[in-house]
C-alpha cells in the first residue's frame, strides 16, 4: 500500500520527482564554490554542477568534479587552470584561427577575452580534460 501512496505521488506531483540540492564551499582563492542539482527519490543519488566566480571575472563559471565533490587535489587544479588562462589560450589558438575565421569572418584577435568567455571546465582524476568557451 505504501508502494501505491508513493507511486500515486510520483505521477500527481512531479515536484516531488527530484529534490533541489544546493550547498556552498567556502576557498581561501576560488572564493565560494555553489553546488546546484536534484536528489532522485528512487535511489537518493544527487546529480547537478558546482559554479565559482573566479577572480577577475563577471560571470559564473561551471565546474565538473570526477567524484561529484570537488577534492582538495581538484581544486588546485582548477585554482591553477583558472589563474593560467592566458597560457591555455595561447596553446589552442592555431587550432582556433581557421574555425573563428570561418565562424566570425575576421581574424582571431590577439586577447582571447574579447572574442571568447570562459563557461564551463570538466576535471577528470585532477586533471583539466574539458573546456567550454562562449563566443
Amino acid at each position: 500500500m505504501h508502494n501505491l501512496f508513493k507511486r500515486i505521488l510520483y505521477i500527481v506531483r512531479p515536484d516531488l520527482r527530484h529534490r533541489e540540492v544546493h550547498r556552498a564551499i567556502s576557498h581561501p582563492t576560488l572564493s565560494e564554490l555553489h553546488f546546484f542539482g536534484s536528489r532522485s527519490p528512487r535511489d537518493g543519488s544527487v546529480h547537478g554542477m558546482w559554479e565559482v566566480t573566479p577572480a577577475g571575472f563577471t560571470h559564473r563559471v561551471t565546474v565538473g568534479f570526477p567524484d561529484g565533490d570537488p577534492t582538495a587535489e581538484s581544486l588546485s587544479e582548477l585554482e591553477a587552470f583558472l589563474r593560467d588562462l592566458d597560457t591555455f589560450f595561447e596553446q589552442i589558438r592555431p587550432a582556433l584561427v581557421s574555425d573563428y575565421a570561418h565562424w566570425v569572418g575576421e581574424t582571431l584577435p590577439a586577447d582571447w577575452r574579447s572574442a571568447f568567455r570562459l563557461d564551463s571546465v570538466e576535471l577528470t582524476g585532477n586533471t583539466v580534460t574539458y573546456v567550454e568557451v562562449e563566443g
